[in-house]
């Protein structure tokens, strides 16, 4: 059944990270915000996750997905995921910098 379908892969998406594996967890928040009715709170749950987790491997997607976010929502949707996604935008605002890569490419 499709709420099956989604619920196991909600629980992947909230697994794959502290597994150590952010990418299935990346892309498991993106079909999950793919798939869920554009504007409900697990909508806006899983484009939390998405631009969290974007903003750790890739800066600059996260900060234009946030601004597009913004143009579509402006109040960021219901509380808590309006709360969490203002608090990120402003993080966003003063962004980290990226662990440099080792010499030769590897980890």
């Amino acid at each position: 059944s499709g709420a099956r379908t989604l619920d196991v892969l909600k629980r992947l998406a909230e697994l794959g990270e502290p597994s150590g594996d952010a990418g299935t967890s990346l892309d498991c928040w993106r079909e999950l915000a793919a798939v869920l009715p554009q504007g409900e709170p697990e909508w806006f749950e899983a484009k939390y996750h998405v631009l969290r987790l974007l903003w750790k491997s890739d800066q600059p997607s996260a900060v234009l997905a946030m601004r597009q976010l913004k143009v579509l929502y402006p109040k960021l949707g219901p509380d808590p995921w309006a709360e969490k996604l203002r608090d990120l935008d402003l993080k966003m605002g003063r962004p980290e910098p990226l662990p440099k890569a080792a010499p030769g490419g590897g980890p």
